[in-house]
């Protein structure tokens, strides 16, 4: 619950104080001089940069490329079992008392990324995710996690993914998500990954065989299918929860 301004009093022009209440009833004051803010043990100063830590401009990056040719797309699509196939329906959010939101925020159907003996495709996108990672998120990852190991998503006309993430009370684990479309895009309308206040290549991302790495904190969506069926590998990459 966020704090509530409740009164506002001016002051002398050196003072300005807001008196508000916390959620506990309390009332406290908040100094926005910053004189009075240095009292309480405010600063503005700037912190050097040792004791920050190590600074990545690139932790947010969305990253798309060619990883799988359509001969490799399609022997993993023929791979497939038809009598697998299970509703991957999710509830979730809150609503504004606090209770779990009831409505549908997804429709698809999946089912576990079939691997051959030598462990293809997840060691090939194990490996890949990590370079990425290496050169431009650079979190601290471990890799697949055999509870949560890669799916193949199936959407057919009407089915979608609203706004979410990937990373939450269930899935801390969750650092990098990635998706891998297998279906030629003239086969499809709609279907796009769009990602909140992000502008991306969306003919990159729909190419047959593309992968789009980003981190699982990044609001994102897949939009209602119109026509036709776009299968997809969803998966994601983990390691110790974000601090």
């Amino acid at each position: 619950m966020s704090n509530e301004i409740v009164k506002e009093k001016m002051f002398e022009k050196s003072e300005i104080e807001q008196t508000i209440q916390n959620k506990d009833g309390e009332t406290v004051t908040s100094f926005t001089d910053p004189d009075k803010q240095a009292e309480v043990g405010f600063t503005n100063e700037k912190v050097p940069e040792e004791k920050v830590g190590f600074l990545n401009p690139d932790f947010g990056s969305i990253m798309v490329s060619q990883l799988l040719s359509d001969k490799q797309c399609d022997l993993l699509v023929k791979s497939l079992d038809d009598t697998l196939w299970q509703e991957g329906k999710i509830q979730g959010g809150f609503a504004s008392d606090n209770t779990i939101k009831t409505e549908k925020i997804r429709s698809v159907k999946q089912q576990g990324l079939p691997m051959n003996v030598e462990g293809w495709p997840h060691k090939l996108i194990d490996n890949f995710a990590k370079q990425v990672n290496t050169q431009k998120t650079k979190f601290n990852i471990l890799g697949f996690f055999n509870n949560d190991l890669p799916v193949v998503a199936k959407y057919e006309p009407g089915d979608y993914y609203d706004w979410h993430i990937d990373c939450g009370r269930d899935s801390s684990n969750r650092k990098l998500s990635f998706t891998i479309n297998l279906t030629d895009p003239k086969d499809y309308d709609g279907g796009d990954i769009e990602f909140l206040g992000v502008t991306t290549n969306k003919e990159a991302i729909r190419k047959k065989g593309a992968i789009t790495i980003f981190p699982s904190f990044l609001t994102h969506r897949v939009t209602k299918i119109e026509r036709g069926k776009r299968l997809a590998i969803v998966g994601w990459i983990h390691g110790d929860t974000f601090k």
